[in-house]
């Protein structure tokens, strides 16, 4: 009886130590594959976000796509001034969710709808600096919709590595 037990105990551990090692294996090997998507996500993400940077958008979108893409920089256009315009806007002035919003610009652009109404706000500040229209950092702060010039300007900075004072 004493044999039939610790035999019992015995296969146990061994049973309890064979699942512990196989999920060890499928977790690294999940770990492996994720990191290789990441990995290729990012690069895609990168080559997106630069052609960005460089208003080089001579990607080749179905006319569909096309369309809604040129629909979003116009309402972008229309309402850039304004301090308070926010995603939520956005979407509604698309007739879409805020989440269908994130899904369609993350998918098409590779960002966030945050990330591209700051990036979009910024280069047109850009713009607005380099061609005169504007005198001044807060000039141009206000009219892209940045209440304050002090992050205004820090995220100028970040981006291209210059102060937006240095165009003036």
């Amino acid at each position: 009886m004493f044999r039939r037990i610790t035999n019992s105990l015995r296969n146990h551990k061994l049973n309890d130590f064979h699942k512990q090692n196989e999920t060890h294996k499928s977790l690294s090997l999940r770990k492996k594959t994720n990191s290789t998507y990441n990995k290729h996500e990012q690069k895609l993400k990168s080559a997106m976000q630069e052609k960005f940077n460089n208003n080089d958008f001579d990607i080749n979108f179905d006319s569909k796509v096309q369309e809604w893409l040129e629909e979003l920089d116009k309402q972008i256009r229309q309402n850039i001034h304004q301090i308070n315009f926010t995603i939520d806007d956005l979407a509604a002035y698309m007739n879409i969710s805020k989440r269908q919003l994130y899904r369609l610009i993350h998918e098409r652009i590779g960002q966030t709808p945050h990330q591209y109404l700051k990036n979009y706000r910024l280069n047109y500040a850009r713009k607005l600096l380099e061609s005169g229209e504007v005198t001044s950092v807060k000039a141009a702060a206000y009219s892209t919709g940045f209440p304050n010039t002090v992050y205004f300007s820090r995220q100028f900075k970040t981006t291209f590595g210059i102060l937006p004072s240095e165009l003036l």
